[in-house]
């Protein structure tokens, strides 16, 4: 049987992560064959990236403001609330890849023997968004969303003018702030990979996964996953830092961080600045497009493209969870914005082969300049399986049960690749 890219599904209907893998591999080769890549014009585009990085880097300032919101926000919460409460700052603060117009993502942890119900977060919220109400001379433009799937109250501090988003007991987001964290240790080229595909993608309005597009996790995914799938590779498998470690448990962050030592230096074979870096990211998302309906997914635990389809492929672009395989991290995206968003890559990709004139115009063509036009897709088929939450629910039983899976070193059972 023929699938729509003209290559041979197996008996069962689906690409297995071998056959996959070579389609991705392919195609990638194919795109960066076709690329022209002079001495002159790589020295002008390192000049631009470099000059970019130099505008997104934060001042002390901005690292100070944000200090001061975690504590005096923790003394706020703290009057708001009897009894021990504690508000810890998370994601781009922590992992260090924020810049001066990040958010700030905080969490309130209350001190209670057991895991906090759905129920009782909400009520913590609502108590101290009630409380955040009554404050406007210190806080501004309060939105609750409490029917999220983590809920959240948005806020801005009306000094600094930063926006911050509260959540309650959000240990899943702490988790993956550690890793993230572990990782720029490694190799110093995460970091501004992430800061300069953040705000790309931030400026061309695709980094919103509220709005069908890319979530800012989701995109360090993609960074991450670009930096393990370079030839030599960058980063190692994150099944070798997080392999066989609950993550939810407080002994995994020095186990986390001393096998991240252990890998310091890693990818010193990979000699490739971050300006063909960037580059060759936007070559590998936009070869592989015409893939991701064939169960294409990225698996940063792995480290390589595999299959997801039929089980857990769900979504127009699938970026598999390291904190719970079993979630497509990416799956907010729609068919409409899935195009929006490969309109302004391959957009970014034209770009990078014109010859650069001026330097201002490119540097805003890599951090945009106000969202791309947005196109009307063509019809989309409707996926082939539905949600496997609704086809196999005694899948979801043991996630509900026991939270995330426990995953070993080498690699989750029962799992072929």
């Amino acid at each position: 049987m023929l699938g729509s890219s003209g290559g041979h599904w197996p008996g069962n209907g689906f690409f297995s992560s071998g056959e996959i893998r070579k389609k991705a591999q392919d195609v990638e080769e194919l795109a960066n064959a076709s690329f022209s890549w002079t001495a002159q014009k790589e020295i002008r585009f390192s000049r631009a990236i470099e000059e970019v990085l130099g505008d997104l880097e934060p001042s002390q300032e901005d690292r100070d403001a944000r200090a001061a919101i975690v504590a005096s926000f923790d003394s706020f919460v703290k009057q708001t609330l009897s009894g021990s409460s504690v508000v810890a700052p998370f994601g781009s603060y922590v992992t260090n890849t924020f810049t001066c117009d990040s958010d700030l993502d905080l969490s309130l942890y209350v001190n209670r023997m057991n895991p906090l119900s759905r129920e009782e977060k909400l009520y913590f919220l609502k108590r101290v968004t009630t409380s955040l109400q009554a404050m406007h001379a210190r806080y501004d433009q309060i939105q609750p969303i409490y029917n999220a799937t983590v809920p959240v109250v948005k806020f801005v501090d009306r000094k600094t003018g930063i926006q911050c988003d509260l959540s309650v007991d959000n240990k899943d987001g702490a988790s993956k702030s550690l890793v993230l964290a572990a990782l720029s240790s490694i190799d110093k080229r995460f970091r501004p990979l992430c800061l300069l595909l953040k705000k790309w993608a931030k400026s061309h309005e695709i980094n919103d996964a509220s709005a069908g597009t890319l979530s800012s996790y989701v995109i360090t995914l993609l960074a991450i996953f670009h930096l393990q799938t370079c030839s030599p590779p960058v980063l190692p498998p994150l099944s070798m830092i997080i392999g066989g470690l609950d993550l939810d448990a407080s002994y995994c962050s020095g186990f986390i961080s001393a096998r991240a030592k252990a890998f310091q230096g890693f990818g010193a074979r990979n000699m490739d600045r971050i300006s063909e870096l960037f580059r060759t990211f936007f070559v590998k998302i936009t070869a592989v497009k015409a893939l991701w309906q064939e169960g294409l997914c990225a698996s940063t635990y792995h480290a390589q493209w595999i299959s997801k389809w039929p089980s857990f492929h769900n979504g127009c672009i699938c970026v598999e969870d390291f904190y719970d395989p079993s979630r497509n991290a990416a799956k907010a995206v729609t068919p409409k914005d899935f195009e929006c968003i490969y309109q302004c890559l391959e957009n970014s990709v034209d770009a990078f082969r014109r010859p650069i004139t001026d330097m201002e115009s490119f540097k805003k063509m890599i951090v945009g300049d106000g969202c791309m036009p947005k196109v009307t897709p063509p019809p989309r088929p409707e996926p082939r399986f539905p949600d496997p939450r609704d086809i196999r629910p005694s899948l979801a039983v043991p996630l509900l049960l026991q939270g995330r899976p426990h995953r070993p070193a080498s690699g989750p059972p029962n799992r072929r690749f």
